[in-house]
């Protein structure tokens, strides 16, 4: 079973309610070096999408619940 890291989790939520920017959280997301093999599904999700459009955030809500 995959899980989602605590650190991922994280950051998710705070993008979700605004507090985290998508391009902080695409650059965190780069950045952490092991949430690929915690989650690959999960992280080729998230490395998949376009962080640069208006409706990215839609997207990566509902990519994310």
């Amino acid at each position: 079973m995959n899980t989602i890291p605590f650190s991922l989790e994280q950051k998710m939520h705070q993008v979700i309610i605004e507090k985290l920017s998508l391009k902080d959280f695409e650059n965190w997301l780069y950045q952490e070096d092991d949430l690929e093999s915690v989650n690959p599904d999960l992280y080729l999700e998230l490395i998949s999408l376009d962080y640069s459009h208006e409706s990215s955030l839609k997207a990566f809500q509902l990519s994310c619940c």
